[in-house]
């Protein structure tokens, strides 16, 4: 089952639920049944149904922040929690996103810090790099950080490695991977 809390305008999977599990509103409604991408399994699931392929990234240098603080950030797809050493990183058409510490250092690469203070990093990209994308034929929720965001038939899920997900934008996807 699926859930919004129009107070925080979070998505959230549950069964009978009376507050949100994120900020305890409990102004929350259902909002029906939708297929949701928590792991591989679902992954394999809505790959059989959807547009799907193997790509190769394309390496483009993003900036980033180090979060000070607990927060949130807009992300393209919703509210993001941020905590305390988080890497807020800002993509090709300023749209921010959180990764972990652990993932950021898993994944980029410091390429250099501006004189404005402005740190930019590389994703570390192999020569073995390919991922695999679907793009789905229905409406569907993403798991990311055990947070859920909703994705409409525009838009890629990307699996990068053993149950890690991400969302790519329609519009962003060619400038970001290459179709094998």
């Amino acid at each position: 089952m699926l859930w919004v809390c129009w107070d925080c305008d979070r998505h959230f999977s549950g069964g009978l639920v009376s507050v949100c599990p994120f900020c305890g509103s409990s102004n929350i409604e259902f909002e029906g049944w939708m297929f949701i991408v928590k792991n591989d399994n679902d992954f394999l699931k809505l790959k059989s149904n959807s547009e799907s392929g193997l790509v190769k990234p394309i390496p483009v240098v993003l900036s980033f922040e180090i979060s000070k603080s607990d927060c949130y950030i807009k992300t393209l797809e919703g509210l993001q929690t941020v905590s305390k050493g988080d890497f807020i990183m800002t993509g090709l058409k300023s749209e921010q996103y959180c990764i972990t510490k652990e993932k950021f250092h898993n994944k980029y690469t410091i390429v250099e810090t501006n004189e404005k203070n402005i740190n930019f990093a590389k994703k570390n990209i192999l020569e073995n790099s390919i991922y695999q994308f679907i793009k789905p034929s229905i409406e569907v929720m993403v798991s990311m950080n055990n947070e859920l965001f909703k994705i409409t038939n525009h838009d890629y899920v990307i699996r990068y490695e053993t149950n890690d997900f991400g969302i790519i934008k329609n519009d962003l996807f060619f400038r970001l991977y290459k179709i094998m």
